[in-house]
């Protein structure tokens, strides 16, 4: 009974002594496999001296590369900080900001991404307006407008339990020469989209004939038709 308690209470020690060591190699290991799960993608960026330079991104494919709605669409808000880029498959990847280049372009199942630099405002509780650079992904362009994107997650709606994605949605700006770049969004200026269009410019005609039941988020449809009607004079 005796040589029973020792031997187990050998085990236990071994247990503790090495359970350090296997934990450490565990977390080693996955390190290593994030690394290596990448995958390289053909496109170029745009310095800010407006140079194009053609080379390789970087992309992780444990970064839910393929994310929107269970398509093959790339999972855009991971690039509007910064991308990793090489101009030879040989060279060590280089982290660029949006601050150090103005835009980039990369291929992915087929699709080609374009992102941007756009100088956004936030409105903050304590200190006013905050500026910063950041990439936006285009949507949808034609001779008239563009449509940007960017994903954003909602950290204040207290749904923690709940999967990342559940807290993601969709934001979007509109951009012309003319006006500028601008969220489509509701505020106390434009309460409604009709009203948001006809501070952009729209022909009033065709705001007129707007579909009642289109609402902000139906921006990517309402550019198309207006392209149709445009078209059509």
């Amino acid at each position: 009974m005796n040589l029973l308690k020792e031997s187990l209470k050998s085990c236990e020690s071994f247990g503790a002594k090495h359970l350090k060591t296997i934990i450490m190699f565990l977390l080693m290991s996955f390190f290593i496999s994030l690394k290596t799960a990448a995958i390289s993608l053909n496109g170029y960026i745009v310095t800010n001296q407006n140079d194009t330079i053609q080379g390789f991104f970087n992309v992780s494919k444990l970064a839910k590369l393929a994310a929107y709605n269970q398509t093959q669409a790339a999972n855009t808000e991971l690039y509007n900080v910064q991308v990793a880029f090489r101009v030879n498959e040989n060279d060590p990847y280089k982290f660029y900001t949006a601050d150090s280049i103005k835009a980039f372009r990369f291929t992915y199942n087929s699709t080609n991404y374009m992102f941007r630099r756009f100088t956004l405002r936030y409105k903050r509780v304590m200190a006013g307006e905050l500026s910063q650079n950041q990439f936006l992904c285009l949507l949808y362009s034609d001779k008239y407008h563009q449509l940007y994107r960017n994903a954003q997650i909602d950290f204040n709606n207290g749904l923690l339990s709940i999967p990342d994605n559940s807290l993601k949605y969709m934001v979007y700006y509109l951009y012309n020469p003319q006006k500028g770049i601008v969220k489509v969004e509701q505020n106390k200026q434009q309460k409604t989209i009709s009203e948001f269009l006809l501070d952009q410019d729209f022909d009033p005609e065709f705001v007129s004939q707007l579909n009642p039941r289109w609402d902000f988020v139906d921006i990517l449809n309402i550019l198309k038709q207006y392209k149709i009607q445009q078209s059509n004079k």
